[in-house]
């Protein structure tokens, strides 16, 4: 019998059977049966058909890993705010999707407001999403959840001006601008546009349109945690939070769900009850990333509003990329763990044989000076 020892949220996947007791059980699991089994080879099979790639039940999970990691996430250094869908027909858009709304992956969850949390950290995002997740809190306390300490993590990433069409994506960035430098919102906008590309990226713009302003006008551009300020400035919460920011590695865009996780450690310890709060597709591999992250004996909890699904062709497409990406993300985080695992497993195994071949060996160094070794009750 071959297992894969993964779980996407409500599936385990395995080769030839389907066992409760395998499955690793999440906020949003679905029963474990062989439908959801048979909807997520379907989903996969979908992916891997518009990349002109196979995938079959007998894949191991490294291989189904490696499948992820080629095929599944976005370009490197791309964003999602870059992505311009996966152009499959529609009927297939519309299938795609819908299975990964029957698997859960579009969400949402929700804890219980019945139970007393030590912390919820808000996941950083770009300004659109860290309204909706600050929202998403703010609705839960209101409906009786319970919360000691709320943390915001944010970073040092530059906030975003426009993508390639012109599209403002963080219209916020332009009024702490406006009020830098002291000029109306929308010269600022206008002499912003002069660094979009057709093909630019939309860290890409920003880094150009930051450098611009800064040394121009002799301001700091404003960042992820500005923007969070600002949001929360708007919430009930405003006074509950305490903002952390995590600083990205040199070179990349901006900080990971991984280091936002490293900079939450020193305020959770083992026992706590602890939220995550995201939103889907990607609340699943983010809680896993912090699960892996957190004191053992920790309790993990996940609020993620539900993906709101498009009703046009162009963002229908944008959501099967996006859901295709987490997917792959998911399986990347929940295989590493799994590899930790099982290195962890090894390891113990090892010093256990260690210690076993040291007695052995000290059993027959005195049995050759002539000891009489007892076993047992034996005279």
């Amino acid at each position: 019998m071959k297992e894969l020892p993964i779980s996407l949220p409500g599936i385990c996947i395995t080769t030839c059977c389907f066992m409760e007791d395998s499955m690793k059980k999440l906020p949003i699991s679905l029963p474990l049966n062989k439908e959801s089994y048979q909807k997520f080879w379907e989903l996969m099979k979908i992916a891997a058909g518009y990349k002109n790639q196979t995938v079959h039940l007998d894949m191991s999970f490294e291989e189904l890993n490696e499948f992820g990691q080629k095929y599944l996430l976005r370009p490197k250094d791309t964003e999602r705010a870059d992505m311009d869908g996966w152009k499959m027909p529609t009927e297939t858009v519309d299938r795609f999707l819908t299975l990964a709304d029957e698997l859960h992956v579009l969400g949402g969850q929700t804890p219980a407001t019945n139970v007393n949390f030590n912390s919820a950290f808000i996941l950083g995002a770009a300004q659109p999403t860290i309204e909706k997740r600050v929202k998403s809190l703010e609705n839960w306390v209101n409906n009786g959840g319970k919360i000691t300490n709320v943390f915001a993590l944010g970073s040092d990433r530059k906030m975003w001006t426009y993508d390639k069409n012109g599209v403002e994506k963080e219209p916020v960035v332009f009024e702490m601008v406006a009020e830098r430098i002291e000029k109306p919102v929308e010269e600022v906008k206008q002499e912003a546009r002069q660094f979009i590309t057709e093909d630019g990226k939309v860290a890409e713009i920003a880094k150009a349109t930051a450098e611009h302003f800064e040394t121009k006008y002799g301001i700091k551009w404003p960042t992820e945690d500005d923007c969070i300020k600002y949001v929360l400035s708007r919430s009930s919460l405003k006074d509950k939070v305490q903002l952390l920011s995590a600083t990205a590695e040199k070179g990349a865009l901006r900080a990971t769900t991984d280091e936002n996780a490293a900079s939450a450690l020193s305020h959770v310890k083992s026992g706590d009850k602890v939220i995550v709060v995201s939103n889907d597709s990607f609340a699943s591999y983010q809680s896993e990333v912090f699960r892996a992250k957190l004191p053992e004996g920790t309790e993990l909890h996940t609020l993620a509003d539900k993906l709101t699904p498009a009703t046009d062709e162009v963002g229908k497409r944008k959501q099967v990329e996006t859901v295709a990406d987490s997917l792959g993300r998911y399986i990347y985080t929940v295989y590493g763990q799994a590899k930790e695992r099982e290195q962890a497993r090894l390891k113990k195994l090892e010093e256990e044989l260690s210690t076993v071949n040291t007695v052995i060996a000290g059993v027959a160094l005195t049995a050759t000076v002539g000891t009489t070794v007892k076993i047992g009750n034996q005279p």
